[in-house]
Parts: structure tokens; sequence; C-alpha cells
């Protein structure tokens, strides 16, 4: 199998393809004869057999020796016929002879000096003979291009989870999602589910209804996949994962320094605070999530990564409940005991985590902990999602409005993915400060009675 460098800790099982349909979009050089047969166009209901095709291809028949990339095969290399499933060298005639099969286009694309050097050096001989394809013998993208009509956009995007391939799909290709997930899974060797969501990511534990496309049910949803270095165990139609956000994960795992303590307060089944628990000396993590699913795998991975006990605290909270209770006294034991170490707050809930923000006014009272002149605010990583012209400056307005805040001093904005056409989600990160954790209520009432004026 061919080995694929994948960048910060990435595995191959995390590998996310991508199927660019649009003619605009990629240069087809297959020649057509090794394209389906055009009677799969709009094939909506999975049917194997009208794959089949029978093809005249040439080849060159040359003796066993001469075949080694040192000698013919150097020349030949760029013709040779690439087909899954599909024997490029072939044995004729016992095991002296080897007949290299070629791409139909050979006798125009090789040069005459390239042509008289393979018959009088290398003793080739030229020919034709008549091959049977079927559908396993065509790519993924070859098939998805034949088979959807030429008038829609075609697939964009699968995810490869476990042994699961999850795709979404655009209304205009529902009528083809049975004859999508059998050519998926018959192109994809570890695949043994192909799945896609009924419903969009509105609930508050983030899981998705899910419809089998292709493959035996008895597989189930439980898979385990591994990133940046740590094992995780997760019920894909329970809880929420998206390999996508593993360059993410590992972005966060560097701002952790030795000694450090984290909050993590959308914690899923561990993506941030299993690696982070796991590889980073002296840090103690609380990792909280809502959904009962969630912080079960949560739990368990704990478990599965040998961390001890010290190094994770687990909670199954509410995100508002989980700030007003650990994050607070775990910010008065780190200002009480003067610690030089950070403290990161990741907040992974892109759609709702601003909303949380309020949370931190006056989380902390005793103002005898720490004064202000010598105090650095615990660092929070919020994400969230922006459709608007100036995303930078509506997250920096958003995050601060949630504060009561007119600014916030080095606050950065940092690009995590591409979601649809027009939304793109951030992580912003930003100290909190002083007068947001020490706020009083009267403080409070201020500001409140402030914005009613302002609306």
């Amino acid at each position: 199998m061919m080995k694929i460098r994948l960048p910060l800790g990435l595995r191959p099982l995390q590998y996310i393809k991508k199927f660019i349909m649009k003619d605009k979009d990629i240069v087809d050089t297959t020649p057509s004869a090794l394209l389906p047969p055009d009677s799969v166009q709009g094939m909506t209901t999975w049917r194997p057999e009208l794959f089949r095709k029978t093809v005249n291809l040439p080849h060159v028949d040359l003796p066993a020796r001469n075949v080694s990339k040192d000698k013919a095969g150097n020349i030949l290399k760029p013709h040779i016929i690439k087909l899954p499933n599909f024997p490029r060298v072939r044995e004729i005639g016992g095991d002296s002879v080897k007949r290299v099969v070629c791409n139909p286009t050979i006798m125009d694309d090789l040069d005459s000096d390239s042509k008289d050097r393979l018959t009088s050096e290398f003793g080739a001989e030229f020919g034709q003979s008549s091959y049977d394809l079927d559908h396993s013998n065509y790519t993924q993208l070859a098939m998805l291009k034949q088979v959807l009509p030429k008038d829609i956009e075609g697939l964009t995007s699968s995810q490869i989870v476990g042994h699961i391939t999850y795709v979404n799909l655009k209304d205009e290709l529902l009528p083809y999602k049975s004859v999508i997930g059998e050519i998926i899974l018959s192109t994809s060797p570890r695949a043994k589910l192909v799945v896609t969501k009924t419903n969009i990511i509105e609930n508050k534990f983030r899981n998705l209804d899910l419809e089998i496309l292709a493959g035996d049910p008895k597989a189930g949803f439980v898979v385990e996949v591994r990133e940046n270095e740590c094992r995780f165990e997760l019920d894909f139609s329970k809880v929420y994962w998206n390999p996508r956000l593993s360059t993410e994960h590992f972005r966060v795992f560097e701002l952790i320094k030795t000694g450090d303590k984290v909050f993590d307060v959308f914690a899923g089944i561990g993506p941030f605070a299993i690696p982070i628990a796991k590889r980073k000396k002296a840090v103690v993590v609380h990792a909280n999530d809502l959904n009962p699913e969630s912080h079960k795998y949560l739990v368990s991975n704990v478990k599965l990564n040998k961390i001890p006990e010290h190094k994770i605290k687990c909670y199954n909270l509410d995100g508002a409940e989980f700030i007003k209770t650990i994050v607070k006294s775990g910010l008065e034991e780190h200002y009480r005991d003067k610690k030089e170490a950070d403290v990161h707050i990741p907040m992974n809930l892109p759609a709702l985590a601003t909303e949380f923000l309020p949370n931190f006014k006056g989380l902390l009272t005793d103002s005898d902990l720490v004064q202000e002149e010598s105090f650095q605010g615990p660092m929070v990583h919020v994400y969230a999602f922006s459709n608007a012209e100036n995303k930078e400056a509506d997250l920096k307005q958003i995050c601060q409005r949630n504060l009561d805040c007119d600014e916030i001093e080095c606050m950065s904005v940092n690009f995590v993915r591409n979601v649809s056409a027009n939304k793109d989600m951030f992580r912003i990160s930003f100290r909190l400060p002083y007068k947001v954790l020490f706020s009083s209520s009267n403080d409070n009432e201020a500001q409140l009675a402030k914005r009613a004026k302002l609306t």
C-alpha cells in the first residue's frame, strides 16, 4: 500500500478524500475506451453488470529479462495502463516472455526512436488484445463522473472514520444515493459502511441521524480512530467527530506548555483533552461535555490511552455550570497559589460557544487573589462561524459584546476550515481581562442598562 505523509500527527485512518466533479475543476485525460460505458449514466439502482465492457488494448511483448525499470520498463513507464485490479504485466508462454499492457494512445505518444530502441535493443513486439472490464476496474472518480448527470455538481467530499465512510449529499444527489454508496464501498478497501446524514447538526449534543447507503449494518457505528498519537473509540451516530479538525487539534496542543492547566468546556470524546493529558508533562486537564455518550467515550478513552487519573478529570455538565463551578474553583486555586504556568480554556462549540462567554463576567469575587497590575488572564480559545464580509472584525465584536468589553487587547482570529461557500470556522484566542473576571454585580447591572439604552 502506498504510504502517504500526512501533516501534524495525522494517520491514514483520518485521511479525507476529495472529489471535485465539476468539469471546470477537472481535466479528465482518461481515454474514452477506459471509461465506464455510457449505459451507466443516470443509474439510480445499483447494477454492477452495466459496467462490463470489452476493450482492445495495445501491448508490448518482451523477454522477461528486459522488462525491468533500467531497461525497457524505463521507456514504457509513462504508457503502461493504470486501472484498478488490472494486471499490467502478464506472463505469456511460460515465464520467459512478459506482456506489458499499455494505454490505447501508446502508438501515437511513443516517439520513433523509442520504438526502434524497444525492438532492436530489447526485443519488443507490438500487438493488440481484447480484455474484459467490470466495475472493479474503474476508479471511484471515473464511476461517479460517468454515473451522475453532467448538469449537476457531483460529490464534493467524503470523510473516512474507521470503517465508516461519511458523505454529505446535496438534494440533487439524493436520487443516486444508493449507487454512490455502492461505488464508494466497492472502491474503498477499508470501508464497511457508507453513510449520510438525514439532519443538520442543530441539537445540543451535535450528533447526526445517519442513513446507511451501502454496507452491512452489522458492522455498526462504533469505530476506533487514531489522531495525534492517541487512540479514540466512539460511536459515530451518537457523538461528534470530524477528522477535518485534526490539524486544529494539534495547533492547540502545541500551545500548551509544561505545567499548564486546561479547562476543556466542550470536550466531546477528547480530541483536545486526551493528547494534552497524555503527552504534555505536569499538565492537568479538566474535560467536560454535556452529551452523556460523549462523556462515556471520554472516560473510556482516558483508560484506552492509559492516562493517570491525576492528569485528567472528566465531567458531564452544561458548559455554563462547568464554567461557574469547575473553572471558577480552578482559577481561584491558580491565583491563590500564584502559579507561574498558564491556564487555557478551549471552547469548541462553534455554533454556540460565544454565547457562553458571559459566564466569565464576575466569575471571581475575591479581588485579593491577584492585583490587577500583575494579573495575567486565562487564555480562552473560543470557536465560531462567520459569514460576514469582514469576518475578523465580526468575530472580535461578537466576543467583546458578550464580555461587555469595548476592546480586548491581543485578540487573534485564526482560520480553521471552510464549512460552506460563505461560511468559515475560526478560533478566536484572547486573555480574559481582569475587569471581566472580577467585575461586580453593580458593574454588570450598569452594562445591562447601557445595552438597554443602545437598543
